[in-house]
């Protein structure tokens, strides 16, 4: 858990990777992670606890879960599109 990012480049990483990402509900992380849609924001110890349990006991779709967040970093994070956005950021 953090208590502040930028850009979380090894949330980022770790989403590429397909593992389940549980992070503190923080700007940074809660811009790139959508609670259990590509991983899971907690806003406190027991959330964390709650949320690995929900893995641990299948109550989740792990394999959907990571595999929605790799498909998102390929979309959204990847060098073109990042490239483009701060040549548009530049420009305007």
């Amino acid at each position: 858990p953090s208590l502040w990012e930028g850009l979380p480049i090894s949330l980022l990483e770790a989403m590429y990777f397909k593992k389940a990402c549980l992070v503190s509900n923080i700007p940074g992380n809660n811009d790139v992670v959508i609670h259990e849609e590509n991983g899971f924001v907690c806003n406190s110890a027991e959330d964390y606890v709650s949320n690995i349990k929900k893995v641990l006991d299948g109550e989740v779709d792990i394999l959907k879960l990571t595999n929605t967040a790799h498909a998102n970093v390929l979309d959204k994070y990847n060098t073109s599109t990042s490239s483009k956005k701060y040549a548009n950021l530049y420009n305007n």
